[in-house]
Parts: structure tokens; C-alpha cells; sequence
């Protein structure tokens, strides 16, 4: 895995050396990010050549090379451009060494970079998908507590993804997005990512083994008989306590993972919406809380077994859900049959323009005055029928444009049944 890595990388540091060649008016961007990635090639290189521990001690350095290099960058280009006037010698030395090689900077195309964002953590909320799947010994009893904890996982991943693409990423309720808003809120945005995906992935590869353990209580015949129900290439992978660290692992990664969307969604500028019943801070500080909660539940140890603690996770991640949807509802609205009695069926008001002959317009408007519902199949009909009759009689009429509006019905439906 480690050499796909390092392929993919001193290519791209290849590529930036040629680019560095071919445009100079971005050479020292390219130059500093080749060099860049370089410097954590060899760190990379170098711990594959060390034992365990050790190989953690070039390990972490290159993982922050790889995260936070573009930040080297950011801070070389505001350091040659703020310097034009300058006053001191060290300032001059700036203006005349840094500006020139970095007056310019890489087009970079944010809605792109936003869908490959988006892209990948589609692809790690998947490996919680992938992390439930486990083999039955029968399908005749599939309903048992390996598959309510499955079941169980598969809501923390339609939670996380409601929450991030449905309610923080909506492009309908972003006002500025954290790219554009300022070079902070755009280092945190992507900063924050790399914290909500390592910790998902972490939670995930925890659930697996949480799945499949088997610590419910009860007797010897009972754990002997929760062990039949795998099928025989899952046997050895289940075990009958849960180990401490797994605990800690799965609760500190979804804890992780939801306080990053929490920073996420505060990187970002939503539009505000009037009348909601909670605002966004609020909702923020809520979800902050969840996560606090989550991280804490491992000290109760094995008091909680394998199903409750991932039931009470599930259960907290969807409050959350339920939480930020109630929050984005607007007071006055009724939260669970709006748009849906009759009540909000007949505050909606249609506008309609379709042309109708007097006779039938006449019928219509008779209709609407005896309060009588009139839907669109009827008046679909009545124009089909005008048309019908059109067509029987073959003939031709020249109309003035008067006329032809006159012959326009222009009206409202009172109601939609």
C-alpha cells in the first residue's frame, strides 16, 4: 500500500518539476510543492525500513508534511506580496528574491475540488457498509443480535449522511462556502476533513469486530448457541467479551467524526432562514454536546454490552438528525403533516393560463364560485373536448389578437383535492 502511496506521489512531484519548466510564471509554487513532496517521500521511504514502533517517529511528520504542506505554501505567497513597500532590509531581500518567482498562483476550480471532497466521504461512509457485512449460519433465524448491531450500523451511515450532504453541504442553504469566505476557514474546512474521515474509518474498522462479538449475557449453552448462528468463516473472529480498546475506538471515532461536521458546518456561511425554530449555533453547540457524550460512553465498560452500546450511539447520531430537521422548520409550520393534510393543501394557490372557449370558460368559473374542487384532469379534459370539436369542423377562423385573449381563460384553483 505504501509504494502505491510513494508511486502516486513522486509522480505528481515529477509533474510539478515539468510544469515548473514549461510555465514560470508559477515556478516557485511548483518548485515549493515539489520540494514538498519530496521531503515526505523520504520521510515515508525511511520508516518502511524501521520496526514497529519506531517507523511512528517519520510516520506522523510525513503524515502532517502530506496534510498541511499547502499551508508552506499560502504563507510564502502572503509573505512575497506583502512586502512590495518595503522598508527594512529583510523586507527588500523579500521583494526582490520571494515576489518575483511567486507573483502568481495555480487556478484552482472550487467546484471541483468540493465534488472530490464529497466524493471521497461517499466512499468512507461506504466502508461502514462494508465493515456490517458477516455470513449467517442459517436463513431460516437471520432476525438476532449480529443483525440488529448490522442494522444498527447502517443508520450511523445514513445519519452521517444526512447530516453532511443534507444539511451542512446543501448548496440550496450556503450563503459563502468555507472556500471562499477566507484562507482560514478554507484550511479548516479541509483540515477538518481529514479529521472526519480518519475517524469514520476508525469507527468503522471497530464495528466490525463489534458486530461479531458475542458478549449478551446469560449462560455457557447460550453464548455456545449465539456462536452457531455465524457462519464458520466468522466464528473465529467473534469473541465472547469486547475488548476495551475496540470500545474506545468505535466511540471515539464517531465521536471524532461528529464534531468535525460540526466545525465543517461552522466553516461555512448558511443562509438564515426565518422563523426557524432553532438557529444554526444552537444546533452546532447540541451536536458538540452528542459527541462529548459518545466519547464517554466506553468508561462504563462492561456494563454496556456490544448491542447497547452501539444501540445508545445509533440513538444519539439520529436525535441529532431529528434535531437539526426540527431546527430547520419554520415556527407556525406543522412539523410532521405539513404539506400533507388539508389543511396545507388548501393554502396552496395555482396560477393557471389555458386556453378556453367562453362556453367552457363560463363552466369553469361557475364552478369555482359554488365552491365547487376543480382539478386539473377536468380542465385538461375540458380542453381536449375543445379541441375535439375544433377538429370536427374543419374550418379556419382568423382571430385579432383581442379576440384571441378573450378566448384565453386566466384563472386560479381555489383548492387541490
Amino acid at each position: 500500500m505504501t509504494a502505491f502511496f510513494l508511486a502516486e506521489r513522486l509522480f505528481l512531484s515529477l509533474y510539478l518539476v515539468a510544469c515548473a519548466f514549461i510555465l514560470p510564471n508559477i515556478r516557485g509554487t511548483c518548485v515549493v510543492y515539489a520540494f514538498v513532496t519530496l521531503v515526505t517521500c523520504a520521510l515515508w521511504i525511511g520508516s518502511i525500513h524501521l520496526t514497529w514502533p519506531s517507523q511512528l517517529a517519520l510516520i506522523f511528520p510525513a503524515i502532517f508534511g502530506d496534510v498541511f504542506g499547502q499551508m508552506l505554501m499560502i504563507f510564502i505567497m502572503r509573505l512575497a506580496q506583502g512586502h512590495k513597500d518595503a522598508k527594512t532590509s529583510f523586507q527588500r531581500f523579500l521583494r526582490d528574491r520571494l515576489t518575483p518567482y511567486f507573483e502568481f498562483y495555480p487556478a484552482i476550480n472550487i467546484e471541483h475540488r468540493v465534488s472530490r471532497h464529497s466524493s471521497f466521504v461517499t466512499l468512507v461512509l461506504g466502508s461502514a457498509v462494508l465493515s456490517i457485512l458477516y455470513q449467517s449460519a442459517s436463513a431460516h433465524s437471520p432476525l438476532n443480535a449480529f443483525f440488529g448491531k448490522a442494522i444498527l450500523g447502517l443508520v450511523l451511515a445514513y445519519s452521517f449522511n444526512w447530516i453532511y450532504f443534507d444539511i451542512d453541504a446543501d448548496q440550496d442553504r450556503i450563503h459563502v462556502h468555507a472556500i471562499r469566505r477566507h484562507r482560514f476557514a478554507a484550511l479548516t474546512w479541509t483540515t477538518l476533513h481529514v479529521w472526519f474521515v480518519m475517524g469514520f474509518i476508525l469507527a468503522a474498522a471497530a464495528l466490525a469486530d463489534i458486530i461479531l462479538a458475542r458478549d449478551l449475557g446469560g449462560t455457557e449453552e447460550a453464548v455456545e448457541r449465539s456462536l452457531g448462528l455465524l457462519g464458520e468463516t466468522f466464528r473465529d473472529r467473534s469473541e465472547e467479551e469486547l475488548e476495551k480498546g475496540l470500545r474506545w475506538y468505535f466511540c471515539g471515532g464517531i465521536s471524532a467524526a461528529l464534531a468535525a461536521t460540526a466545525g465543517i458546518s461552522f466553516a461555512h456561511v448558511h443562509k438564515t432562514i426565518e422563523h426557524a425554530r432553532l438557529k444554526k449555533h444552537p444546533r452546532l453547540r447540541f451536536r458538540v454536546i452528542i459527541s462529548i457524550i459518545i466519547v464517554c460512553l466506553p468508561i462504563a465498560g462492561d456494563r454496556l454490552s456490544s448491542v447497547d452500546l452501539v444501540a445508545i450511539v445509533a440513538g444519539l447520531v439520529v436525535l441529532q438528525v431529528f434535531l437539526e430537521v426540527y431546527g430547520l422548520s419554520c415556527t407556525g409550520d406543522r412539523f410532521w403533516t405539513n404539506g400533507w393534510c388539508k389543511e396545507s393543501k388548501r393554502q396552496i394557490r395555482y396560477s393557471a393560463r389555458c386556453p378556453l372557449d367562453r362556453k367552457r370558460r363560463k363552466m369553469l368559473e361557475k364552478k369555482i364560485k359554488a365552491g365547487e374542487e376543480v382539478g386539473i384532469e377536468e380542465i385538461l379534459r375540458m380542453r381536449r373536448g375543445q379541441e375535439g370539436s375544433r377538429e370536427s369542423l374543419d374550418s379556419e377562423t382568423t382571430l385579432t389578437d383581442g379576440k384571441e385573449r378573450d378566448n384565453e381563460w386566466w384563472g386560479g384553483i381555489a383548492s387541490m383535492g
